[in-house]
């Protein structure tokens, strides 16, 4: 998953949720400001956004997101000129390409929705011996233990409910579980 924002002037923090607020990721979008004259005493100018397609910084910054953390809490703050509050600031979490536009910063073709894949594990435990994991309520759905965060500082066990051989779908919900 990635961390994206939009906006000038504007830095979200992905946190670790917990006692310590580890910080996870970091995203920071800046739209420079280019004077182009003085006229009565101000500065008459304006604000450089990015070219559309992928995030450069300039109105629109990506970056990756540390996984192997039980929750996690944004923390946004503006920066700059007063000139940057009048704009639009939205942040996303996806796992998918995200194309930006400089019309976003109005406001326009924000998207609604963006993918994302949350995965859980049923931590600190396995899976139940001879009798099927409560959580696991498709009747076509199996328990399966699980390392999570393997590649991370801090590795858990745990385990998670599957859809069986030959079914798709949410294995968490009383029928979640189709035929293929």
């Amino acid at each position: 998953n990635r961390l994206v924002v939009v906006g000038c002037g504007v830095q979200v923090d992905l946190r670790a949720a917990g006692d310590r607020d580890v910080l996870v990721s970091s995203c920071t979008a800046v739209c420079p400001y280019v004077p182009l004259g003085q006229s009565g005493g101000g500065t008459l100018g304006s604000i450089v956004l990015g070219p559309a397609g992928n995030c450069t910084g300039i109105g629109c910054c990506d970056t990756s997101i540390a996984l192997g953390y039980s929750a996690y809490n944004l923390h946004g703050s503006q920066h700059g000129d007063q000139l940057y509050y009048k704009l639009s600031t939205s942040a996303y979490i996806t796992d998918g390409v995200f194309n930006y536009s400089r019309d976003m910063i109005n406001g326009d073709n924000v998207p609604e929705a963006l993918p994302a894949t949350l995965d859980w594990i049923i931590s600190s435990s396995t899976c139940p011996t001879n009798a099927s994991a409560p959580e696991c309520r498709s009747d076509n759905s199996v328990c399966r233990n699980t390392t999570a965060g393997a590649d991370f500082q801090q590795p858990f066990n745990g385990y998670v409910c599957s859809c069986s051989d030959g079914y798709q779908g949410n294995p968490y919900i009383l029928g979640g579980c189709q035929g293929t």
